[in-house]
C-alpha cells in the first residue's frame, strides 16, 4: 500500500523522469521556477481529492482508496508556433497514460491534454492526470 507522502514523491518523480530529457526547466509544488523568457518550462502540482474507506477494521488494518490529479502546466514562448508545445504535451502524455507506478498502488485513470492559450509572453498548455491509489491505515 502507498502512503500520501509516498504517492506524492512517486508522482513527482514520474514527471521529473519524463521532463528532464527535454532539457527545459520545471518547478514542483511550492518551488520557484528558474525560467528564462526564451525557453519552455513546466510546473507540476498534485491535488488529492476524494478518499473513501473501502474496508472496516481496526486501526492499521483499514483500506482507503484515494484519488486526485496532477496538473502539469507547460509554458512555451509566444510566436513560436504549436509544434514545440504539442511535442512537450506528448512527452507528458506518454509518461502517464495507460500506466501505473511500479512499487506503489498508483494507477492512472485519465490523462487529459488541453491548450489554454496565450497569457502575456507565454502560450500555456495543461495536462490533467487523474490517479487513484490505496493506503492501509
Amino acid at each position: 500500500m502507498t502512503t500520501l507522502l509516498e504517492a506524492e514523491r512517486a508522482l513527482a518523480q514520474r514527471f521529473a523522469d519524463a521532463w528532464t530529457p527535454t532539457g527545459f526547466p520545471f518547478a514542483l509544488e511550492n518551488e520557484d521556477p528558474d525560467v528564462l523568457t526564451s525557453q519552455p518550462w513546466a510546473r507540476f502540482v498534485i491535488r488529492v481529492d476524494a478518499s473513501t474507506q473501502d474496508t472496516l477494521g481496526s486501526v492499521g488494518n483499514r483500506k482507503f482508496e484515494r484519488s486526485g490529479r496532477c496538473l502539469i502546466q507547460i509554458f512555451v514562448p509566444t510566436d513560436t508556433g504549436v509544434t514545440q508545445s504539442v511535442t512537450l504535451r506528448q512527452t507528458v502524455l506518454e509518461a502517464f497514460e495507460g500506466s501505473r507506478i511500479v512499487g506503489t498502488t498508483i494507477y492512472f485513470t485519465d490523462v487529459i491534454p488541453r491548450s489554454i492559450g496565450i497569457d502575456g509572453n507565454w502560450h500555456q498548455s495543461e495536462i490533467e492526470v487523474n490517479f487513484t491509489f490505496f493506503e492501509i491505515r
